[in-house]
């Protein structure tokens, strides 16, 4: 049977994929680009029926990765199979690549999207045109090349669940550092673009912040250039800043002499050496995060993001990062510590009966949560 085939028998078996917004807003697994880790134990044990993950449109359109055996696909193809809701993402990487500027380019560029989406779409139940447009683009080309662009990405996405069947929230980003003068400057143009298009749901937030103060700043100046009815999803969000901020902190002096960590190491001597030479047991690795104000102080930071977000009518649901996901390379103090925000310590802290450990705090009221939206009831 060909894969056309399968793809028409999977959307008359799911029926035409769409969501209202839930009764209560989620929060889901992100795996970001490692969708070959989807796992169903590690979703069960975090209690989790939504994840997201982004896939980079050009690994399959130069042909560097194959849509019918590539790991990232039938990952995320994966979710949906073990009766997850899934947030798809599509990546536009254009950082080490040429930018597509007159129609022509465009057109060339985006043949292959349909071929893509016939791989993806039966298994998205919200669609993100675009992860990162302003990280992802070269600076002196983010306003109105980029929005001419991506414009086009989410018009040819419309128009293949038009003439699918498909009706899917489509949302636009995702947006990044909008407390800052000149992200806001960059990001106008295409917040105006999601406004003005009447089949756009709403736009993706990434905010990672170190200050509650940007985190409202970035959703309250994103809100107010949106058309009522439109929501907003964060498919990224930490506080990656506030730790980064942090990594030339002493490590605490009694931790130290407990566990015989030297006395004049700095936090990032100590991530270093958990993450790149020997992983500690879980309760090192809770009394090193809980003897640290900077991490004590915030260690219910995913429940208060929750609340916060929760606060706006607009907010249709989030998704947190699942797993660590640092290469074998120094880490240093001027490193972004990814490593201290996902759920998982599946790097820093040693496994147990083949199982990564939670995360100090984090995991748990991950958890709560899905247990206080699941008591309400969701509405797919």
């Amino acid at each position: 049977m060909k894969q056309s085939m399968l793809l028409m028998l999977c959307a008359l078996l799911w029926g035409p994929q769409s969501l209202a917004i839930q009764a209560e807003p989620f929060l889901g697994a992100n795996y970001n680009e490692s969708l070959e880790r989807v796992n169903l134990s590690d979703l069960k044990r975090s209690q989790s029926s939504w994840a997201r993950g982004f896939i980079v449109y050009h690994h399959y359109q130069q042909g560097s990765r194959d849509l019918n055996t590539d790991p990232r696909v039938m990952g995320f193809q994966k979710l949906k199979k073990m009766g997850l809701n899934t947030v798809l993402s599509l990546k536009f990487n254009y950082q080490n690549r040429p930018f597509p500027i007159t129609q022509a380019d465009i057109d060339q560029e985006l043949n292959f999207l349909p071929t893509l989406l016939d791989a993806l779409m039966p298994y998205a139940d919200i669609v993100v045109a675009g992860n990162e447009p302003f990280i992802e683009t070269e600076k002196s080309l983010r306003q109105q090349p980029l929005v001419r662009f991506y414009k086009q990405v989410a018009e040819r996405i419309h128009q293949y669940q038009l003439a699918n069947g498909y009706q899917q929230p489509l949302y636009l980003g995702a947006f990044n550092r909008l407390w800052e003068g000149g992200m806001q400057t960059d990001s106008a143009p295409l917040l105006a673009l999601a406004k003005s298009l009447p089949w756009i749901a709403g736009v993706d937030l990434h905010i990672h912040h170190a200050s509650d103060e940007q985190f409202t700043t970035m959703i309250d100046y994103a809100l107010a250039r949106l058309r009522p009815g439109q929501h907003f999803i964060a498919t990224e969000f930490s506080l990656m800043h506030h730790w980064r901020a942090s990594l030339k902190q002493p490590v605490p002096a009694d931790f130290a002499q407990h566990y015989q960590r030297p006395e004049s190491w700095q936090v990032y001597q100590y991530l270093d050496q958990v993450v790149n030479h020997q992983p500690v047991a879980r309760e090192e690795w809770v009394a090193f995060l809980s003897a640290s104000p900077w991490f004590e102080t915030r260690k219910h930071y995913i429940r208060d993001a929750m609340t916060r977000f929760g606060s706006y009518p607009q907010f249709a649901g989030a998704t947190y990062g699942f797993y660590q996901t640092y290469g074998k390379r120094p880490f240093t103090d001027n490193r972004d510590p990814w490593i201290l925000n996902s759920l998982y310590s599946n790097q820093t802290v040693q496994w147990q009966d083949g199982l990564p450990p939670f995360h100090y705090q984090f995991m748990q009221d991950y958890i709560d949560y899905q247990v206080q939206t699941s008591s309400k009831g969701t509405q797919p």
